[in-house]
């Protein structure tokens, strides 16, 4: 073997080791026709190069991992940082009742809305929504939840809740679709409008006195 073969199986050597070096690790040296003093050589350089690979490998699945890892935990503290926002939003709204459902059923109230039902957490979470409401407004009230919930209508709707002692309170809801955990559920919030609709009461009842004294009067005059 010449001289000149030698030396261009040096150069494929080096060749070989700065490919390597600049992170090529699929580079192999062919060892048919070396010099016999160059064949343990590309042998263990070979080998070197292939338990590199393997563990480049084994870096790169670990990083993999450790980065779904990452992302995993970062979904994790994004989903508890917006369900503390939202758990904050709700609770520390001191007015108005929410609550959000799940195929009809509660999994979340606030504790405004606690108190406007006079049940108790625990027995809330085990009812459907429905059960609070007035058996005479069910029907109007499924409709008109029904058309909001689909976008046709804006304007909340009156109802009548039914408390845990019997008691009937009246509210304006609105409700909202909205994505917690996953998983479709509704949003809604109730705001108690009772005193006010004793308001209107009274004010009907008055004009319809006043209504019967001005026709007494009228009567009378013609009498």
């Amino acid at each position: 073997m010449s001289g000149d073969t030698v030396k261009q199986q040096i150069r494929e050597i080096l060749t070989v080791i700065t490919k390597v070096s600049k992170g090529d690790y699929d580079v192999r040296l062919d060892r048919a026709g070396t010099h016999p003093d160059l064949a343990p050589i590309i042998s263990g350089l070979n080998m070197m190069i292939s338990e590199i690979r393997v563990r480049e490998t084994d870096l790169e699945e670990q990083r993999e991992e450790i980065k779904a890892l990452n992302e995993s935990l970062l979904q994790r503290i994004n989903e508890k940082n917006q369900a503390e926002d939202l758990y904050r939003t709700l609770t520390e709204n001191s007015t108005t009742g929410i609550y959000i459902t799940q195929k009809g059923k509660f999994i979340f109230v606030n504790d405004v809305f606690q108190q406007y039902s006079g049940y108790e957490h625990n027995e809330l979470m085990s009812m459907n929504s429905v059960d609070l409401i007035h058996p005479e407004d069910k029907p109007d009230v499924r409709a008109k939840a029904i058309e909001m919930l689909k976008g046709e209508r804006t304007e909340g709707y009156e109802l009548r809740m039914m408390r845990k002692d019997g008691s009937v309170i009246w509210a304006i809801e609105n409700l909202k679709s909205i994505i917690f955990n996953d998983e479709p559920a509704v949003l809604g919030n109730f705001v108690n409008i009772t005193e006010r609709k004793r308001t209107e009461d009274a004010l009907v009842l008055s004009d319809t006195i006043l209504k019967t004294i001005h026709e007494g009067i009228i009567s009378l005059d013609l009498d």
